[in-house]
C-alpha cells in the first residue's frame, strides 16, 4: 500500500510568499518546484534545462533553476 502524505505549506523567498499543496516524500535528496510557482517567487530559468532521473523507474524530470 502506497500512502500520501500532502499538505499546504508556504514558500517565501525575498520577501515573496506562494502558498501550494506541497507532497511530502521522505527519501528525497532534493526538492521539485512548479514553473509557474518558482517564477512567482523571482526564479529566473537556466538557459537549457538539466535532465535529472527520479527515483521512479524510467522517469525523469528537467530541472529547470536549483535553489
Amino acid at each position: 500500500m502506497i500512502s500520501r502524505i500532502m499538505g499546504r505549506v508556504t514558500l517565501t523567498v525575498g520577501g515573496r510568499s506562494v502558498e501550494v499543496e506541497a507532497l511530502f516524500d521522505r527519501g528525497v535528496t532534493r526538492s521539485f518546484v512548479d514553473v509557474g510557482v518558482a517564477e512567482k517567487l523571482g526564479y529566473t530559468r537556466f538557459d537549457k534545462p538539466r535532465e535529472v532521473l527520479l527515483a521512479t523507474r524510467g522517469s525523469r524530470a528537467y530541472l529547470l533553476e536549483s535553489l
